[in-house]
């Protein structure tokens, strides 16, 4: 029980904090009209989809990483964060390329207003960059979860939802006065921070000499 709160507890307070931050950005977009707010309405429909797999390729690694680690065998589990990364970033590329070639298409799967349609395609334009940062954020935030740094990705989450996302979104937004573009870049530029964190602590390698469970005595 106490290590299914120890790895619950840190992911949901995690996501709250993304959450909290996601509306924040929609609040400082609302003031410029209801097309702009219906543009970031769907933008977030896209990030779900988005999430979809990430959230997948995060559970995969977990997964994997905890089985490897507590076997001891720590290079097939830096191996299957690779892959998965591997995997995201072919991902993130192709809804990439569909979304710069096909806004509108993309965006009329949502709404069949020509206004929002036609602010999709500057949305995009800022927001796809963002999808490959979200594909690189499922595999080493499985890595935490899969070793149980629970802390450290609490840590990252709320560097990626609170200090980037609401801190960039008003730096680029207000205080450089880029406006809707402003506050659209900025909610793209914060999950690169939480791929910085992430993969900075995989390529460290001190994760290996952590483990969530202990082997299984080998039997004589």
């Amino acid at each position: 029980m106490r290590l299914i709160v120890r790895l619950a507890l840190p992911l949901c307070c995690g996501n709250l904090c993304v959450g909290i931050s996601m509306s924040f950005v929609q609040s400082l977009v609302n003031p410029y009209g209801v097309i702009a707010s219906a543009v970031n309405g769907v933008g977030s429909k896209l990030n779900m989809v988005v999430q979809v797999v990430t959230g997948a390729l995060q559970a995969a690694t977990a997964t994997f990483v905890g089985q490897n680690m507590g076997a001891r065998k720590p290079e097939r589990a830096q191996k299957a964060v690779l892959w998965s990364a591997l995997v995201g970033v072919v991902f993130g590329v192709a809804f990439m390329t569909i979304c710069l070639t096909m806004p509108k298409m993309v965006f009329g799967l949502f709404s069949s207003e020509a206004d929002v349609l036609e602010l999709s395609v500057t949305y995009l334009q800022i927001a796809v960059w963002g999808y490959l940062a979200m594909a690189l954020m499922g595999p080493s935030q499985g890595l935490m979860m899969g070793v149980g740094a629970t802390k450290l990705s609490l840590f990252v989450s709320m560097m990626d939802g609170v200090v980037a996302r609401i801190g960039l979104s008003v730096l680029f937004g207000t205080v450089i006065g880029l406006g809707l573009r402003g506050y659209w870049m900025g909610a793209v530029a914060a999950p690169y921070v939480s791929v910085a964190l992430g993969w900075s602590y995989f390529l460290a390698m001190r994760w290996k000499k952590k483990t969530l469970v202990e082997a299984a005595p080998e039997q004589t």
